[in-house]
């Protein structure tokens, strides 16, 4: 439409962070192990949004999988502050 800004043909790594709630580090080793589909071009990784969406889409349908890093301390940091806050929240429902 006009006066919208046109829609990138790739997309970024802390794009793909935000939509699967993972930490930027995590995007970087599944593109490293091609779970994510990506091209290679020296250091960079290329991931097309139309190949990006439809892994998304098709995700989970071959069981479940953990996408979070349990090497990296950040993402093993953040898992343990959710529970933490599901935690909270199932002892006092009302907050």
């Amino acid at each position: 439409m006009a006066g919208e800004p046109a829609q990138h043909t790739t997309i970024t790594v802390p794009e793909i962070a935000r939509r699967l709630d993972v930490c930027e580090e995590t995007v970087y080793q599944m593109l490293k192990s091609h779970e994510i589909p990506n091209l290679r071009h020296g250091h960079r990784f290329i991931v097309s949004r139309a190949a990006y969406e439809h892994w998304e889409a098709t995700i989970g349908q071959g069981g479940a999988i953990d996408i979070h890093d349990k090497a990296d301390e950040s993402c093993a940091r953040r898992r343990e502050l959710l529970k933490m806050l599901d935690l909270k929240d199932l002892l006092n429902p009302e907050n």
